[in-house]
């Protein structure tokens, strides 16, 4: 492969001009297929949340992936032999006494692991009760309310509805609520910031100014093709 710097100025123009991110996001998701496959054999219903899901909706790169693992409260200790024997370096996050971290919102969280994969930062969050029913749904903010499993990125109504109207559903009880807005509201700065008891309202009225009926599944058709 050429240097680089011995190109002549008009190749280094056209590569400097070359959205790389596509492929990017393509080897994330290979990294990302990888690690999910190897959660599966612990958890087939492991799935990958928030953040990454929600930036590559966007066709962005995130930056680091977020599993999430159910794990039998009975064989919990083993988790880190689990890991170690699919071929994961992981290592224990400290996070309990910190009654500000963002995880603390998650009430049926159980600990959290730090991994490094072909270069790649990753997290285990293990739960104890299924994915299905104690992660995407139990975020603080509606903004990360996606998910994936080896497909495509996977959108909630909660999600769609705020990306379209520009606005940050936040939950009342979510306890890392201060350094969670900031923190949204950092990546959002055009968006309004509102309690999560006003979705079903705004729901209800967007679905009347759409003259679509909120509970027959086209609003969530509809967002999807909006935003």
């Amino acid at each position: 492969m050429k240097d680089f710097n011995k190109l002549d100025a008009f190749t280094k123009y056209v590569l400097s001009q070359v959205d790389e991110t596509p492929v990017l996001i393509a080897n994330q998701k290979t990294i990302a297929k990888e690690l999910l496959n190897k959660m599966e054999v612990i958890d087939p219903y492991a799935i990958l949340a928030g953040g990454c899901p929600r930036d590559w909706y966007f066709n962005k790169v995130a930056n680091d992936l977020d599993f999430y693992v159910h794990i039998k409260a009975e064989t919990m200790q083993a988790t880190e032999l689990r890991m170690k024997r699919l071929g994961l370096d992981i290592s224990p996050m400290s996070w309990e006494s910190n009654d500000e971290h963002e995880y603390k919102c998650m009430e049926h969280l159980h600990a959290v692991w730090d991994g490094v994969y072909k270069g790649q930062k990753f997290q285990v969050m293990v739960m104890n009760e299924s994915t299905f029913t104690s992660v995407v749904n139990k975020f603080g903010s509606s903004v990360c309310m996606a998910w994936w499993k080896g497909g495509k990125v996977e959108p909630t109504l909660p999600f769609l509805l705020s990306h379209h109207m520009k606005v940050i559903f936040l939950k009342d009880d979510y306890t890392a609520k201060e350094k969670h807005v900031a923190k949204m509201v950092a990546r959002y700065p055009d968006y309004n910031v509102l309690g999560y008891d006003k979705f079903e309202s705004i729901k209800h009225r967007f679905a009347m100014k759409e003259n679509i009926y909120p509970t027959d599944g086209s609003i969530f058709e509809r967002l999807s093709a909006l935003t």
